[in-house]
């Protein structure tokens, strides 16, 4: 059977492969998934033959990368006809950060190994992955440093906004090199956890799942249901492997995940003194 590699690059190539069989070279999160990566279509010609699309560029670079191959760029990709099968060399992040005049995020622009930026870095980076949560900092750091068990504001960390997955993207490796260590504001599901995980394997310093000392409080609020079944089981799963055991235990009493936007809803409520919590390190 072909490896992960091989297959990736007849995907990128335009080539038909064996999907069902290519499935089974996939990690097992991916494997889940693969309906929010690729899409497929089983070609008359031969047997078990498919044309596969990429929809989710940044999880096949991330596929790519792990399977020890270069991404190429969009140039050669379009050169073969379909630009579309390769991320731009270009990418930006929002961050806010104490050397702002008014309350615009600043802009980071990424290209190949270099950043421009406009401001000296901190050496704590916070990540909120959703939208609304990150033009709404100000509200959630007494908050996240409840979870995290430090004082948390623009004077001792700089915040970027996560955009889901898309702060997974290699061209921003180089952005992270300049901190010492990363704290993670993602949703309370499988996705916000392979994020996690993958930050965590990527990243040569301390990165840091933020999360309640005391679960009870929130059980309540774990209203979002899982696609199915195996996401569900996978959650639990990743949970318990990266050690974070109350979230595994929250997610098999409730059935549900939790979305970041909750926190919002609750903070008036939640304004505990902060306390330590260590599992999510």
């Amino acid at each position: 059977m072909p490896s992960l590699a091989q297959y990736l690059k007849k995907i990128q190539c335009g080539e038909l492969v064996n999907y069902p069989v290519f499935l089974k070279t996939l990690p097992k999160n991916e494997q889940i998934d693969h309906w929010e990566i690729f899409s497929s279509q089983k070609q008359l010609i031969g047997k078990n033959k498919f044309k596969v699309e990429i929809k989710d560029l940044q999880r096949f670079e991330q596929l790519l990368s792990d399977a020890g191959m270069p991404v190429g760029n969009r140039i050669q990709a379009a050169e073969k006809g379909d630009s579309h099968q390769v991320a731009t060399s270009y990418s930006f992040l929002l961050i806010y950060h104490s050397q702002l005049f008014d309350n615009r995020p600043d802009v980071v622009l990424l290209h190949q190994d270099k950043l421009t930026q406009s401001f000296k870095a901190k050496k704590q980076l916070l990540i909120i992955e959703n939208e609304e949560n990150f033009f709404s900092y100000q509200q959630m750091l007494p908050l996240l440093s409840d979870f995290y068990g430090q004082r948390l504001n623009l004077d001792n960390c700089d915040i970027v906004f996560g955009a889901g997955n898309q702060i997974n993207k290699g061209l921003n490796l180089c952005f992270f090199d300049q901190y010492h260590s990363v704290l993670c504001a993602f949703d309370f599901d499988l996705g916000g956890l392979q994020m996690f995980k993958t930050l965590h394997q990527r990243l040569d310093k301390d990165v840091t799942f933020l999360m309640p000392n005391d679960y009870a409080p929130w059980q309540v609020h774990f209203k979002k249901s899982p696609k199915n079944e195996k996401h569900w089981v996978a959650a639990i799963d990743l949970a318990e492997a990266l050690g974070f055991g109350q979230l595994a235990a929250t997610f098999k009493h409730t059935r549900y995940f939790m979305e970041q936007e909750i926190l919002l809803r609750n903070i008036a409520g939640m304004n505990h003194p902060p306390t330590t919590n260590n599992e999510g390190k």
